[in-house]
């Protein structure tokens, strides 16, 4: 066996077992010395020990180059993906919004470059993106949110927890892709009225999962009981949600619960139940369609029409 054999074979082991500084070093002789030598996996391996010490920059241009030469090498394309994804994706919101069209380049690339599957970046990406629009814009962009999600193949996502070690040395765990999916697709499917099918795929959700997550199981009944409120089933709609509110006493809900009574012609029910929400913990500005709620109904045309003259004037 030749030198440069020996060490690559000593390279591809010391990788193995996760020693990447020693296999950086071969890997780094190799690529510079005996680069006629070297095939794609050999520039796979020193891109990877690259990435593992925390240096996808130049990790990504061995990928580029590998990329050059052999375009439809899998695993590299896969770590390619990665890299971009450390550099571009991974940025925090203020970081993206001072150059948004190059993190978006990057989405396209990763796109590009890989298929869903475990062992891309491609869901990670699109959730990156997902998270970034509601995190940004103005209102809940639930259209592009429904878009960059039928980007995904939900039963390909996985449904294991994330599970990782919290900063007290405790282990936390998190939502899977997949419940991660569905919380938001039912979100979005009731912003933009799509009341149905946000019932259907919350009840799917609801049979799916033995566990749930930052309280998903709570939110999809919420949005199956608010669904069929808007679809007309208001006095169903009223009981779900008080089966909820014995679990989850927040005002907000019982700002729902008032809404619907009122809307069913029962002041007193209405009232009831929008003082219990006013008086319970909350901020009082994210309660102003609660208060105009509970003023008669001669002064809320008025309270209305002051509203819609404060927001002209502020247009």
């Amino acid at each position: 066996m030749s030198e440069i054999q020996k060490n690559k074979k000593e390279a591809l082991e010391l990788r193995k077992q996760s020693r990447y500084s020693e296999a950086l070093k071969l890997y780094n002789d190799l690529w510079a010395n005996h680069r006629e030598s070297c095939n794609e996996w050999d520039g796979w391996g020193l891109a990877t020990c690259l990435r593992k010490l925390g240096n996808p920059e130049e990790a990504l241009e061995i990928c580029r180059t590998i990329y050059q030469s052999k375009p439809d090498f899998g695993a590299g394309n896969s770590l390619y993906a990665w890299c971009i994804y450390d550099i571009e994706i991974k940025k925090d919101d203020e970081h993206i919004k001072k150059d948004e069209n190059k993190f978006f380049k990057a989405v396209n690339a990763i796109q590009d470059l890989t298929s869903q599957d475990q062992y891309s970046p491609q869901a990670k990406t699109i959730f990156r993106v997902i998270d970034y629009l509601i995190q940004t814009k103005q209102t809940y962009p639930a259209e592009a949110v429904i878009r960059w999600l039928d980007r995904l193949d939900q039963k390909s996502l996985s449904d294991e927890p994330y599970r990782f070690i919290g900063v007290d040395g405790k282990q936390r765990e998190v939502q899977s892709e997949k419940e991660k999916w569905f919380a938001i697709k039912t979100k979005a499917l009731g912003k933009i009225g799509s009341f149905q099918e946000c019932i259907e795929l919350s009840k799917q959700a609801l049979i799916n999962f033995e566990k749930f997550h930052h309280g998903n199981d709570t939110w999809f009944k919420r949005r199956i009981a608010l669904s069929k409120a808007n679809l007309g089933d208001k006095d169903q709609a009223v009981e779900e949600l008080k089966n909820i509110l014995q679990n989850k006493k927040e005002w907000f809900i019982q700002h729902e619960i008032a809404n619907i009574y009122y809307d069913l012609g029962d002041n007193k029910k209405a009232l009831n139940y929008a003082i219990d929400a006013a008086l319970n913990f909350g901020k009082n500005e994210n309660k102003w369609e609660l208060f105009l709620l509970m003023v008669p109904p001669l002064d809320r045309t008025r309270a209305i029409r002051m509203q819609k003259s404060i927001l002209s004037c502020c247009k």
